[in-house]
């Protein structure tokens, strides 16, 4: 991409569709760390099916698991629309080729936001991405890992919901720092680096719920 094009050259924003509200709000933070402004947000492949319908040129971010992602890549698909599918879990062979078509980046979770735009970009180009990582076998360290204490999950789940740390140590009454130690230990279980990856692998390992 060069320096006098990019994302917000683009006439049509992105629709976020997916049906959790903390995957939503993962995607839409995701989407504008990428410098992309989202346009509409969709709950459901009917009000995704509309804003369609009425916006010629949208494009689509989803993701989660590819089962519920599934029904707005069918939607997006079937109106010719461009999407970028952030999955927190992988696919086999079989289901990439039943999901293959131009136009459609698939991405493992959680991105960097150069490597979400530049898949943004070429779906935008109606080309087809699919990120290798998604055909890797599932890490059996995941099934066995220490899970989350019932604080770290509120952590997350409070984090996830977009409050600030200072926000989360006044409603569960604790400090700052203590908060931090949460959202440490959470990583360190989780084997991530931020606040977005240790949300989404949570929801992946099952101990939160999209």
């Amino acid at each position: 991409m060069n320096e006098t094009t990019g994302p917000h050259d683009w006439a049509v924003n992105p629709i976020v569709a997916a049906s959790g509200d903390a995957l939503r709000r993962e995607l839409v933070q995701l989407t504008q760390s990428a410098r992309f402004d989202v346009g509409s947000i969709a709950q459901d492949p009917a009000a995704l099916e509309g804003m369609l319908r009425s916006g010629g040129g949208a494009w689509v971010v989803t993701g989660g698991t590819l089962t519920l992602a599934r029904p707005f890549l069918s939607t997006a698909r079937n109106s010719n629309a461009a999407v970028v599918a952030v999955l927190i879990d992988g696919a086999d062979s079989e289901e990439r080729s039943a999901l293959g078509y131009g136009g459609l980046a698939m991405l493992r979770a959680m991105p960097p936001p150069d490597t979400f735009q530049a898949a943004a970009v070429a779906s935008r180009a109606r080309l087809s991405i699919w990120d290798p990582n998604l055909e890797s076998a599932p890490d059996s360290a995941v099934s066995v890992a220490t899970p989350l204490s019932p604080r770290e999950r509120t952590v997350l789940e409070l984090t996830g919901a977009g409050l600030s740390t200072k926000a989360v140590a006044r409603q569960l009454g604790i400090s700052p720092n203590t908060v931090k130690f949460h959202l440490q230990a959470a990583f360190d279980k989780l084997g991530v680096a931020s606040r977005a990856e240790a949300i989404m692998a949570a929801i992946r390992r099952g101990e939160l719920s999209v």
